[in-house]
């Protein structure tokens, strides 16, 4: 998918903690749908400019249809 906007968060929320990189809450529209998702976006370069590719990634437990969020490509 992309990035459709964002905004960077000063700290990750508490499932996020593990993650090293910039984190933002964006929405992101994914390949071929006509609407968007709310989630968070991991950058390692900590870019999160519109159109900027993005790919799932799923916690490593999952308990709830919302354990995932977003990498930059």
């Amino acid at each position: 998918g992309e990035i459709l906007t964002s905004i960077v968060l000063v700290a990750p929320p508490p499932r996020l903690k593990h993650v090293k990189s910039p984190v933002a809450s964006a929405l992101v529209k994914p390949d071929g749908a006509d609407t968007c998702i709310k989630a968070m976006v991991v950058s390692k370069t900590g870019v999160f400019a519109r159109g900027t590719r993005v790919r799932a990634k799923f916690m490593s437990k999952i308990r709830t249809i919302a354990d995932f969020y977003f990498v930059t490509v």
